[in-house]
């Protein structure tokens, strides 16, 4: 007994993998649409360095003993460090009224880092290099003297851990300075002083309105 004929006008089966539903065209479209993968990056940029070397900098630290600073500014100096985005000729100064060494300073440090840093366990060798660049300088912030006895200590830093962008030594005025950043950490009151330091030299006692 023969099979009856398929009427005309019917449709072929699809294949398996034809869309079957709205959403499945939809995805097939857009893949047709998005065609080869563009390549990523720029091909001059190749064996070339990705990101800029960081400038030599010091980084002054007003109110270096405070919650602020331990809990907040070291903590994050410290994760720069740890990446690779800080400068190798760092210098970071801590200014406060406290009595402290520089050793003595650092130790505190580190104890709140164990507490506040974003990266536990602090590797040893990494503290170690960071906590060799900082060192302490005491002061009230509205004693003039301070910012005479912070410019000599900058000039001192300069020249041994190299802070001092380079240039010519013959000319101060054709020498690039080094970056220094003073974050405005200081309590309150202390403000106009401790920002004027940011000038250097004798001018700071000028532009804090000291005498």
């Amino acid at each position: 007994m023969s099979r009856p004929a398929k009427p005309r006008g019917a449709a072929a089966p699809r294949p398996i993998d034809e869309p079957r539903t709205a959403r499945e065209l939809r995805l097939a479209r857009a893949d047709r649409k998005r065609g080869a993968p563009k390549p990523s990056g720029n091909p001059l940029r190749e064996g070339l360095r990705l990101e800029r070397m960081p400038d030599p900098a010091v980084f002054v630290l007003f109110g270096g003993t405070g919650d602020l600073a331990h809990r907040k500014v070291v903590p994050a100096l410290f994760q720069l460090w740890r990446t690779n985005l800080l400068p190798h000729e760092l210098a970071i100064v801590a200014i406060g009224r406290r009595p402290y060494e520089d050793e003595a300073f650092r130790a505190e440090l580190r104890a709140s880092l164990e507490q506040f840093s974003r990266v536990l366990p602090i590797d040893t060798a990494v503290w170690e290099e960071f906590a060799a660049r900082i060192v302490y300088h005491r002061g009230n912030f509205g004693d003039p003297a301070l910012y005479d006895g912070l410019a000599a200590r900058l000039g001192e830093l300069d020249a041994r851990q190299g802070t001092q962008a380079t240039g010519s030594t013959t000319s101060p005025r054709s020498r690039p300075p080094s970056r220094r950043s003073s974050p405005a950490s200081a309590p309150p009151g202390s403000t106009t002083s401790s920002t004027a330091a940011a000038g250097g030299g004798s001018s700071w006692r000028s532009r804090s309105g000291a005498t």
